[in-house]
C-alpha cells in the first residue's frame, strides 16, 4: 500500500505503524483519537500526513473500550439483527399453550381402570360391613351350596342370599333365631340355624381350606356383591334333584329357585327390579 511506503520513510516508522493500525481498524477511542491527533500534528506535512488524517477523519469515535471490544460488540449487534426478537411474554404464553394442550390430550387418552377382585373385595368388605373372615365363610358357604365350576349358579346362590337381607320376614326371622338386629347382614343370613345346610352341617369347609380365587363360583360372589346387579328375585332354592311345579332353574344340574319377594315384603329403601335377567328353565 501506499501509506506502507510512505512510513518506511520516516524516522519515526514505528509510532506511525502504531497510529495505522489503529486507524485500520476504522473505530477510535476518544484517548486513541487525541493520541493519533497529537502524533499527526507533531509531524511535517506531507503525503504520508495527510493520508493518515485521511484515515483518521473517517474513524469512528466511541467511548473508552478497546478497539477489539468495539469490533466484537459490532459483530454480535449484526448478527442479532438477522435473528427475530420474541418477546419473553410471548415465549412463556406459548410454552402454557403446549402444556395445556398435551394435558388435555392426555386426559382425553386416560381411560378409568377396571378393579382388580382384591380391590372389589375391599370394597364388598366396607359395604356389608363383613370382616375379611366372615367374607371367606360366606364364599365359602355359596360354592359349597352351588355348582362351584359355573359362574351361573354361584351367581344365583349369592343373589338369593342378598335377597333375604332385602326381605322384611327373613330380616326378622334371623332377628328372632339370633337374638340381634342381624337380619340385614348377608353374612347372619348365611349362617343362621334353619337357612342354608351346608353351614350347619360344615360342608362349606371344603372350599375354606383351599384357594378359592380361580374358581368361576368365586368370581360370580364378587361381581355379584360388587354390582348388586340383580339376576333374580326368589328368597329361596333346592338342590338340583328337587324339581317342582313353579321352580325354576338357571343351569342344567343346578339348583331350582322359587318362592320370589314380592314388592309388599320388600325393604322400602331397596332396589325394586332386577336389572339382569338370565335366561331360566321352569
Amino acid at each position: 500500500m501506499e501509506i506502507d511506503r510512505l512510513i518506511e520513510k520516516t524516522e519515526d516508522e514505528k509510532l506511525l505503524r502504531r497510529i495505522r493500525n489503529l486507524l485500520l481498524k476504522k473505530v477510535l477511542t476518544k484517548s486513541n483519537a487525541c493520541f493519533v491527533l497529537s502524533v499527526l500534528l507533531s509531524c511535517s506535512i506531507g503525503n504520508m500526513t495527510i493520508e493518515l488524517f485521511k484515515m483518521a477523519s473517517s474513524a469512528k469515535i466511541v467511548d473508552e473500550v478497546s478497539s477489539d471490544e468495539i469490533e466484537k460488540q459490532l459483530t454480535m449487534l449484526e448478527l442479532m439483527e438477522e435473528v427475530p426478537v420474541v418477546s419473553t411474554d410471548e415465549v412463556q404464553t406459548e410454552a402454557i399453550e403446549d402444556t395445556s394442550a398435551a394435558t388435555v390430550s392426555q386426559e382425553e387418552v386416560q381411560e378409568p381402570k377396571e378393579p382388580d377382585n382384591e380391590e372389589k373385595k375391599e370394597a364388598v368388605l366396607s359395604e356389608y360391613n363383613l370382616t375379611s373372615e366372615q367374607f371367606d365363610v360366606l364364599a365359602s358357604c355359596v360354592l359349597a351350596e352351588s355348582k362351584a365350576e359355573c359362574y351361573q349358579d354361584a351367581y344365583a346362590v349369592i343373589n338369593t342370599m342378598y335377597n333375604r337381607t332385602i326381605s322384611n320376614n327373613w330380616i326378622n326371622y334371623v332377628n328372632n333365631i339370633m337374638e340381634g338386629q342381624n337380619g340385614s347382614s348377608i353374612y347372619y343370613q348365611c349362617i343362621c340355624p334353619g337357612q342354608f345346610v351346608v353351614y350347619q352341617s360344615k360342608a362349606y369347609l371344603e372350599f375354606l381350606n383351599q384357594d378359592r380365587t380361580a374358581l368361576p363360583g368365586y368370581q360370580a360372589i364378587i361381581d355379584f356383591l360388587y354390582t348388586k346387579n340383580s339376576m333374580h328375585d326368589f328368597l329361596s332354592f333346592r338342590s338340583s334333584s328337587a324339581k317342582a311345579p313353579g321352580r325354576t332353574q338357571f343351569v342344567k344340574g343346578g339348583n331350582w329357585y322359587f318362592n320370589n319377594l314380592t314388592s309388599a315384603d320388600r325393604v322400602e329403601t331397596a332396589p325394586k327390579e332386577s336389572s339382569v335377567k338370565v335366561f331360566a328353565k321352569k
